[in-house]
């Protein structure tokens, strides 16, 4: 079982905005995780300290974040949905799969989800850097494991020759990871005026990779993961689009 970390519950309980007793506050943490039982309790801390406006972030370990995925929807702070735009997806309703039929449109629903990310992560980053290569083969820039992961992708596509090339820029050929640890690898001098919080940035797409895995693997996602797709994608491309003329 989980434990809640002395630093974090500490910060929270001398925190100005708070204004409940220590035991109040352990009492809704616990609440959140009996809604979420798949949370860890620093988790559920976040959670509660998200509702009140306040930032515990730092004091989450992988782990924790991993764990937010799990977040039931109705604990995900309304204040920080903001309405959307539907996404149309046209249906599918073939003579044949009949098994099937219902889970892939469900997928198809998260999809341009994922399309829509990683195209924004890419055109942000090349209108960073430029189209050229010259900075993609520079170690300071791109780790050396992206480069490498995206020359295996491209020699792999080699094979399959009759297929158009997914771009003339070794960027489209790395995946949503990948994209972040570009970001992250270049946050203070390119992307701090865009995501103001790295550690939220990381969160929020740790939250988005499995879920892109499994419809990148034909495996059904469920209303809960298709929500949390919906609510960090426009998290991670308002911040992009709001604060685009910064860089």
């Amino acid at each position: 079982m989980s434990r809640l970390k002395k630093k974090l519950f500490d910060f929270l309980k001398n925190h100005q905005k708070i204004g409940v007793t220590p035991q109040s506050i352990r009492n809704e943490i616990s609440t959140i995780r009996r809604k979420s039982p798949s949370l860890t309790m620093n988790a559920a801390a976040k959670v509660f300290a998200d509702k009140r406006g306040i930032s515990v972030m730092k004091y989450l370990d992988e782990d924790d974040r991993k764990s937010l995925i799990y977040l039931s929807e109705g604990e995900i702070p309304k204040k920080a949905v903001t309405k959307k735009k539907k996404i149309n997806v046209k249906t599918i309703s073939p003579k044949y799969g009949k098994d099937f039929i219902n889970d892939a449109n469900q997928n198809a629903s998260g999809y341009p989800y994922i399309y829509i990310l990683e195209n924004s992560f890419r055109k942000l980053i090349l209108d960073v850097f430029g189209n050229g290569t010259v900075w993609w083969n520079n170690n300071i820039v791109v780790p050396k494991k992206v480069q490498e992961y995206a020359v295996h992708i491209q020699d792999a596509e080699k094979k399959h020759d009759w297929l158009p090339k997914r771009g003339n820029h070794p960027i489209y050929y790395i995946g949503l990871n990948e994209l972040c640890k570009i970001i992250e690898k270049n946050y203070p001098n390119h992307f701090k005026k865009i995501f103001t919080d790295k550690g939220n940035l990381r969160t929020w797409v740790n939250e988005c990779i499995p879920i892109r895995n499994l419809l990148a693997h034909n495996v059904r996602i469920r209303d809960k993961e298709l929500k949390n797709l919906e609510i960090r994608t426009e998290y991670i491309c308002t911040l992009i689009e709001k604060n685009h003329k910064k860089i």
